[in-house]
């Protein structure tokens, strides 16, 4: 092999390698609610009690999502009226992958329910549809988190287990939400943006604390920088590794010309 060769493979070969490092995950967004938040995306105070970058909306006058000494709580001021809560997150996601969600969750004796296919499902008793996680558009009735890449059209990602009507504080661990981000995206047809995902904390009942409502805290985001000139993007047959098998090529070419003048 002559030197020209040996340095042109060696490279390649240095190329593919380091193409193939993993990068490190990063901590992209933390809120407990009480105290201030961090992360490479917070855009929140960071200082004293706020529910700020967070938004809030409910289905009726009778909806409450506050504050308290546990975190961010979601029931209704006064018993009696089925009412939706929900609190919503915006992050811009172009330059990450990997999305991984974590927070601590509790339940005051609120009864399940799930991402049920009938999104306008009002009132009874005991646990309902629980488990279910199905796409919805604007509102759904449940118990969870989903996701959006257009403020449309949602896909649920985490619900609570059937029978978790009442439960201690624990903490819910969503790995590789990609897939529905991906599946958001698809809905949206051609509408959505990873400059704008939509991460929606949701509770669903009639009772105030402790007869039902949900609390939340130390939401966190995590993600992975995407590779730079990939984004999002299963890639073509690296240029690298097409390098690579070009440096190979070579090596024969320059072994099979000084045989060939041996044998002349």
């Amino acid at each position: 092999m002559n030197a020209f060769t040996r340095v042109l493979a060696v490279g390649a070969l240095a190329l593919v390698a380091s193409s193939s490092v993993a990068q490190a995950e990063s901590m992209l967004f933390m809120d407990n609610f009480i105290g201030h938040g961090m992360g490479e995306l917070y855009t929140g105070p960071t200082s004293g009690n706020s529910i700020a970058p967070f938004t809030t909306e409910s289905s009726t006058n009778n909806g409450r999502v506050t504050l308290y000494g546990g975190g961010l709580l979601m029931d209704v001021n006064t018993s009696g009226s089925y009412n939706l809560n929900e609190a919503n997150l915006v992050l811009n996601l172009e330059d990450w992958e990997g999305i991984r969600v974590t927070f601590n969750h509790r339940s005051y004796d609120d009864e399940v329910h799930g991402f049920a296919t009938d999104e306008s499902r009002v009132g009874g008793s005991g646990d309902q549809d629980a488990g279910q996680l199905n796409p919805f558009v604007d509102h759904s009735n449940a118990d969870g988190v989903a996701v959006s890449v257009d403020g449309e059209n949602f896909v649920p990602i985490w619900t609570p287990s059937a029978g978790e009507s009442n439960s201690n504080w624990y903490n819910v661990q969503l790995n590789s939400v990609d897939a529905a981000i991906a599946q958001a995206l698809n809905l949206a047809g051609g509408n959505g943006s990873l400059s704008t995902v939509t991460f929606r904390l949701q509770q669903y009942d009639n009772y105030t604390k402790p007869s039902d409502g949900r609390g939340w805290d130390w939401v966190t985001i995590y993600g992975t920088e995407k590779p730079s000139g990939a984004p999002g993007v299963v890639p073509e047959p690296s240029s690298f590794v097409l390098l690579g098998i070009g440096a190979m090529g070579l090596v024969g070419y320059s072994w099979r010309r000084r045989k060939t003048r041996k044998v002349a």
